[in-house]
């Protein structure tokens, strides 16, 4: 029916790759919700190596171990509490991705927080949204303080259709989707533990220090 997120995912991480003049081999990836490891499939087809997964489902995980794409595969829960996330994660990655987690309604800020915190300063955070999860679901809110306290910066979007290849407009349940992949650069510095939303101290320091330019 058609499912391109895992494959716009990995799209832009090669296109920030060719920007920044990066080795792909050397560059490394963590796949948040791999599932069953479409997103490193098409990452090693740009040259991808170094990628990890996480994922809840250690039937998804086997699945995706069968690809032999990834470096490294982890059972976490994702989005629930971003300090219970292994320490060799952490500020550890030039790219994170998540192509399909953030369509669920359930989750919340801390999956933006997680996801970050997994990043490498300077990196790159790549997700794919429905567009009405996006709005319906207050997402929006949250990157944009995100975005005005410096901790991370939108540099590309790209639109498309989950279930493009539908015929018509629906079959049952399935009707092509407008969805959007998303590309924040991270220019938060390398934490060990994530911002809580109600820690008002230190949403003001980093947003006095981003003023600041230190």
């Amino acid at each position: 029916m058609g499912w391109p997120d895992p494959k716009m995912c990995a799209k832009m991480v090669h296109k920030f790759i060719k920007k920044n003049e990066m080795n792909p081999s050397e560059v490394s990836v963590l796949d948040y919700a791999c599932g069953t490891g479409l997103v490193g499939q098409y990452l090693s087809e740009y040259g991808c190596t170094k990628i990890d997964g996480l994922d809840l489902s250690a039937n998804m995980l086997e699945q995706a171990s069968n690809k032999c794409v990834y470096r490294d595969l982890t059972q976490h829960t994702l989005g629930e509490d971003p300090d219970a996330l292994p320490q060799r994660f952490k500020n550890q990655h030039d790219f994170v991705t998540c192509s399909g987690l953030i369509n669920n309604n359930h989750q919340d800020y801390l999956i933006f927080e997680e996801m970050l915190l997994s990043c490498k300063k300077g990196g790159y955070v790549i997700f794919a949204a429905r567009y009405s999860m996006m709005g319906k679901y207050w997402y929006d809110n949250i990157i944009k303080e995100m975005a005005d306290q410096g901790r991370w910066t939108l540099v590309a979007t790209e639109t498309f259709f989950k279930y493009d290849e539908i015929p018509e407009i629906s079959i049952g349940r399935y009707s092509k989707t407008p969805c959007k992949v998303f590309v924040f650069k991270n220019g938060q510095d390398e934490i060990n533990t994530y911002v809580n939303a109600f820690n008002i101290k230190m949403k003001q320091f980093l947003l006095n220090k981003f003023k600041s330019g230190s």
